[in-house]
């Protein structure tokens, strides 16, 4: 599905179509002039309207392949957004690096998994993925979620070099880290508050 979003998106695909088009159709008379294939020019506008067209339902078409192929045709979905300073860093949903987006919208199926990484520009740092309401939901640059319902998250950046930590160090079942980083002079401190995220926290996923 990442692409249907990208090479083989609707808008994307027919404009490169109509592009060619544009290009050949100053010339395409006198290609039929002399080696006389198509018969007329009205029939090569005929060819190249058919390939716009196949262009224009080919992404929905593939859609419904896969949704087949996976048995998903009756799973439900859910749309989410993802926000984030485009200025900061880049998204990555699943193959799709997203670059320069301050807002990516997607839909996904019920428990189906899909992964994102926050990708920090240089002089900047990723400090974590956030939910509606601020709270941090994870510390690492690239979760794997698994939806259950409808969300939003944000994925926060800010300026400083990145600070490399060793996630094994950071493994506590049923908890979820929580992260500050304090700045003095050039030094910098990361403290990690721990708290129970099955008490005190319910997020519309599992993320890992």
């Amino acid at each position: 599905k990442d692409l249907m979003k990208t090479i083989f998106e609707e808008e994307r695909a027919t404009s490169i179509v109509n592009e060619m088009i544009e290009q050949y159709k100053p010339e395409i008379q006198e290609h039929i002039n002399r080696w006389g294939y198509p018969s007329s020019y009205s029939t090569w506008v005929n060819y190249s309207d058919r390939m716009v067209n196949f262009a224009s339902k080919r992404p929905n078409l593939l859609i419904n392949q896969m949704l087949k192929y996976l048995e998903l045709e009756n799973a439900a979905t859910f749309p989410f957004k993802v926000q984030l300073n485009s200025n900061m860093g880049n998204l990555k949903v699943n193959s799709l690096i997203l670059e320069d987006t301050n807002l990516y919208e997607g839909e996904f199926y019920d428990q189906l998994t899909m992964t994102m990484e926050a990708i920090p520009k240089n002089g900047h740092r990723f400090i974590g993925w956030y939910d509606s309401n601020s709270y941090l939901m994870s510390a690492n640059k690239r979760v794997v979620i698994t939806p259950h319902q409808s969300f939003e998250m944000e994925a926060r950046f800010e300026l400083g070099d990145e600070i490399i930590i060793d996630d094994d160090l950071f493994e506590f079942p049923g908890f979820v880290i929580f992260s500050s980083i304090f700045t003095l002079s050039t030094m910098s401190y990361l403290t990690y508050l721990l708290m129970d995220a099955k008490k005190k926290l319910k997020f519309p996923f599992n993320v890992r």
